[in-house]
């Protein structure tokens, strides 16, 4: 402790101080008189005093301060010799920075800082690396402040051999922001992989203001290793790049790499809002943006399959033909998902989910889907009959078979179509259904024939070729089956040039007369 200086000669500091400021010459002088008082408390507050002034006469009297038995007289010398902004008093306290303690040696930072000149770096950048964090702190904030001095120096650090070095740089690019972008960027081309990853971490730091740089960057066309530097930045700087990556993605302007390396980023990215928004592109924009979104929907991946579907339920028919393209990107890895989803509670969810699976579905797809078809509700069961038609194994045609005597008209109808479309033995299945006593099942059966696509015509075509009994029998059921309920005899049963004959009922498989 210091003490305090008697009213008197505070008064008289006081009285000096005015004097000088009113243009009194010999103010100054003896307030440096006073320096070499014998009271510390005198000699803290001329001090002060002659640094308020600012008068560089006292520059020799506060250098000499700089060396006082008491701290407080020192850091009162050294506060005051920054607000002179003398540049002869750098070497002066960059010698005191070696040797002071933890508070006087911020104070010589700060100090140094108000001075603002280059001759004052070193000893700026030498208090990065200081043992107090505090001293750290203020080099860093310090330096930063006077980045259009210091961006040189603490860019050779960054290239610099020294790893230390580097990250104390990349605290103070951090703190510096924008301005500093152009130098992070060139090292994120560095050879170096050190130098890469500190530069990536500065950029991830400065965070929003990066964006738009680092999108130049892919959008621009640069060198591989750049861009990919740059997504990965994008990727880690978070939800916060995505408007601006969406944005990107969707514009015209944007080159099929650049949309490329903007999707990764997306997926990098992730989340809800991600996904959304990804999904969103898929429905409403143009064939190349779509594209362009459908990529890192597929890296996405399973996390993708909630807002699928519930996007699913407020589609139209053209907005689900085109999440059927993005289900398809999902692949395999949408499965677990989508089966889980089976279970839900909500009808719309189970019937998009059944949809989904018939689009990129598996064997462990079809088995959740043969599970759900004894569902209580009837459109459950119908759009697992659907989807395991598309899904395309044999082994669903026993399930496909008991749905055909389903309750219901319309599950009946599809599980006829299923099995249409499972190959010759689907075929084969359902021919053996037209000529069912039952006429629910019959009637199914016809429907589905009677609408097969070209290929599974000529399927049954050749079958019917080989078993000239078997035609003549389909013929006979199905001109009952038109008589009683208009469906038509499909093409590869009619006879070129003749009606389809007449038989008696009794002669006829089909011979039930009830209504369906």
């Amino acid at each position: 402790m210091i003490g305090k200086a008697s009213q008197r000669m505070l008064r008289r500091i006081g009285d000096l101080e005015r004097r000088a400021w009113q243009g009194d010459e010999g103010a100054v002088p003896r307030l440096m008189r006073l320096l070499r008082h014998r009271h510390a408390a005198v000699r803290k507050n001329a001090a002060f005093s002659l640094g308020k002034i600012g008068d560089r006469r006292a520059l020799p009297a506060l250098l000499m301060a700089l060396a006082d038995p008491e701290v407080e007289v020192r850091r009162a010398a050294v506060q005051s010799l920054g607000w002179l902004r003398c540049e002869e008093a750098v070497p002066a306290l960059h010698a005191a920075l070696l040797q002071e303690d933890d508070e006087t040696r911020v104070g010589i930072v700060m100090a140094l800082g108000w001075i603002k000149s280059p001759a004052a770096l070193p000893a700026l950048l030498e208090a990065l690396h200081d043992p107090h964090q505090l001293v750290r702190q203020t080099a860093v904030g310090v330096l930063a402040d006077l980045h259009e001095i210091s961006l040189p120096p603490l860019l050779a650090n960054l290239h610099g051999a020294d790893r230390e070095r580097r990250r104390a740089a990349a605290r103070v690019l951090i703190r510096i922001g924008r301005p500093a972008l152009p130098s992070l960027l060139n090292a994120l081309a560095s050879t170096d992989g050190d130098v890469r990853q500190v530069a990536s971490r500065a950029l991830v730091e400065i965070g929003e203001a990066a964006i738009p740089a680092l999108l130049d960057v892919l959008i621009g066309g640069g060198a591989e290793p750049l861009r990919m530097a740059a997504r990965n930045v994008l990727a880690e700087i978070g939800e916060t790049a995505v408007p601006a990556l969406l944005n990107a993605l969707r514009s015209p302007e944007t080159s099929e790499q650049a949309r490329e390396d903007v999707g990764w980023a997306l997926s990098a990215i992730g989340g809800e809002t991600v996904v959304l928004s990804l999904l969103r592109v898929v429905q409403e924009e143009s064939v190349a943006e779509r594209s362009a979104a459908l990529e890192p929907l597929g890296r996405i991946g399973a996390m993708a399959v909630p807002a699928l579907l519930t996007m699913l339920e407020q589609a139209d028919g053209a907005g689900r033909a085109r999440l059927a393209e993005a289900l398809a990107h999902l692949g395999e890895a949408a499965v677990p998902g989508l089966l889980e989803a089976l279970d839900s509670e909500v009808r719309a969810v189970r019937v998009n989910a059944a949809w989904g699976l018939g689009v990129v579905g598996n064997r462990s797809a079809m088995l959740g889907l043969l599970r759900i078809l004894r569902h209580p509700d009837w459109l459950t069961r119908w759009a697992a009959a659907r989807a395991l038609g598309m899904l395309g194994y044999s082994e669903a045609i026993p399930g496909l078979l008991r749905l055909l005597n389903d309750e219901d008209a319309g599950v009946r109808a599809e599980a006829a179509t299923a099995l249409a479309a499972l190959g010759e033995e689907g075929l084969s299945e359902l021919l053996r259904a037209l000529q069912s006593d039952d006429p629910p099942v019959a009637w199914a059966a016809a429907s589905a024939l009677s609408n097969l696509p070209l290929e599974a015509q000529q399927t049954l075509a050749s079958i019917c070729a080989a078993d000239p009994p078997l035609h003549v029998a389909l013929r006979h059921t199905f001109q009952r089956i038109y008589q009683m309920h208009g469906v038509p005899m499909p093409a590869f049963l009619r006879a070129e040039g003749t009606p389809p004959p007449v038989a008696d009922a009794e002669a006829l498989p089909y011979t039930s007369t009830g209504t369906l």
